[in-house]
């Protein structure tokens, strides 16, 4: 699992129907942005728990969904880094 923050909700009125109703986000994870999947209604500027690659396909083929990167998680709270 990797950790990045929602910068902003893409609009796509014609998709493959392969996506269903899920929405898609554009996530920052470590300064590169990626679309993921999205069916947790999460909002812009939350912090999210994404599975990417061979896990995120297998997850999005149990919910026969097409997708290399979902969101899993909405992050409510973490404590700080070690230094």
């Amino acid at each position: 699992m990797r950790i990045g923050t929602v910068k902003r909700s893409l609009v796509a009125t014609t998709r493959d129907p392969r996506l269903g109703s899920s929405s898609i986000l554009e996530v920052e994870i470590d300064g590169t942005r990626i679309a993921a999947l999205d069916n947790l209604s999460t909002h812009v500027g939350q912090e999210v728990l994404i599975l990417t690659g061979c896990a995120a396909q297998t997850l999005a083929s149990d919910m026969d969904r097409v997708a290399d990167a979902v969101i899993v998680a909405i992050v409510d709270s973490g404590t700080k880094p070690l230094e």
